[in-house]
C-alpha cells in the first residue's frame, strides 16, 4: 500500500529506534510491526542490540523480535548471536543442519 510504502521511505530519517515506534507503531498489524522491525536494524549496529530493542519496544514483540531476528541473522550470521541465546534453543542441531541442507541447495553447483 502507498501507506506502508512512505513508512519504508521515512526510515533513514528517523534518529532513534524509539522514535520510530513512536511514529510507526509495534503492534500485530504488518503496517506498524515491519517498518518497526526494518528500523530497528536499520538503526543497530549488532544482533544483540537490537534484538534487545525489539522485544523491550511494547506491542506486538514477539513478532518484531521474529521479524528483526529474521533480517539481522541473516546479516549479521549466526556466529554473531549470543552464544548464550543460540545454547539454549531446542532443537538447535537440527535447525543448524536444516539452515546448512537449504543453504546447499541455494549455492550447490551444477
Amino acid at each position: 500500500s502507498e501507506e506502508f510504502a512512505e513508512k519504508i521511505l521515512i526510515i533513514k530519517q528517523m534518529e532513534t529506534v524509539e522514535e520510530g515506534y513512536e511514529l510507526f507503531g509495534t503492534g500485530m498489524d504488518a503496517i506498524e510491526c515491519v517498518p518497526s522491525a526494518i528500523l530497528t536494524f536499520y538503526l543497530t549496529d549488532d544482533f544483540k542490540a537490537g534484538m534487545i530493542k525489539a522485544v523491550n519496544a511494547g506491542g506486538d514483540t514477539d513478532s518484531l523480535g521474529c521479524i528483526y531476528g529474521a533480517i539481522a541473522g541473516t546479516y549479521y550470521g549466526f556466529n554473531n548471536m549470543p552464544e548464550r541465546w543460540v545454547k539454549g534453543i531446542k532443537n538447535r542441531d537440527y535447525l543448524i543442519s536444516l539452515a546448512d541442507y537449504l543453504h546447499s541447495l541455494k549455492f550447490q553447483r551444477f
